[in-house]
């Protein structure tokens, strides 16, 4: 019988070393923000599992209200085509390759082929090499975790957050008074944003600095960081998604 047990949690924080190399920004920075607290993190190992052969076990607790276990074996890891910076496959033994992020992605895979509906129709249209790309962090967040994020503009027409303007910034002074939370910004389509931002990306809010009105944000692709003025962010960002640790 295969004993599978939680993983600990000082190989969960190695999530925030890893850098994006699919399409899948949304699971990267999600992933990484519930890495930053401590409820983020039990919730992390309870939905994360592994045995002695370093085989998985993730678990979604949101699927058509229930909870799924996805079993995930070396040859699901090792089907997984690592990616250049334009999406296209080729072959490495990239030695900061991380199980655990391989793991979840296997089983978003997984997921998704087993219920399509479960990815976005909008996200589903996108060209891909692998089932787990192209997603909204809200929809992965509440399947993984089972508790609804806060949500701020994601799913509107609305380029950057001018139209909530008020709602936005009471939000921002928010997690930067509370320091335990998890939370990714993303951005939309728009030459505005080009100079400085990725379009159609998602940045984790790493800490906001109400004295100084600023937002430190870190791109999972580089996993540098990048200081906007309150100001830059409300009009280049999209949108705000994630959790207070007092809601996980």
């Amino acid at each position: 019988m295969k004993i599978y047990t939680p993983v600990k949690i000082n190989e969960l924080k190695r999530i925030q070393n890893v850098k994006q190399q699919y399409s899948d920004c949304y699971l990267l920075s999600s992933l990484h923000a519930l890495t930053k607290n401590g409820k983020g993190q039990v919730i992390l190992s309870k939905n994360i599992h592994k045995n002695e052969n370093n085989e998985f076990r993730i678990i979604f607790n949101n699927v058509n209200k229930k909870s799924e276990n996805y079993y995930i074996y070396p040859q699901d890891i090792g089907s997984i085509a690592t990616l250049d910076f334009y999406s296209r496959p080729i072959n490495t033994q990239d030695s900061k390759e991380n199980i655990i992020i391989k793991s979840v992605e296997s089983a978003m895979s997984k997921l998704v082929k087993k219920h399509p509906a479960k990815k976005p129709i909008y996200c589903r249209l996108a060209n891909c090499s692998h089932d787990f790309e192209f997603n909204s962090p809200s929809n992965f967040l509440y399947l993984f975790t089972g508790i609804k994020p806060i949500t701020l503009n994601e799913k509107s027409l609305n380029m950057n957050l001018s139209w909530h303007k008020k709602t936005a910034l009471k939000l921002l002074k928010k997690i930067g008074k509370n320091e335990n939370n998890s939370f990714i910004a993303g951005t939309g389509e728009g030459k505005n944003i080009r100079n400085l931002l990725r379009e159609w990306h998602c940045y984790v809010i790493d800490s906001v600095d109400n004295k100084n009105k600023t937002v430190n944000l870190i791109d999972k692709r580089t996993n540098k960081n990048i200081t906007l003025n309150f100001d830059t962010f409300i009009n280049k960002i999209k949108f705000i998604v994630g959790y207070f640790n007092k809601d996980l």
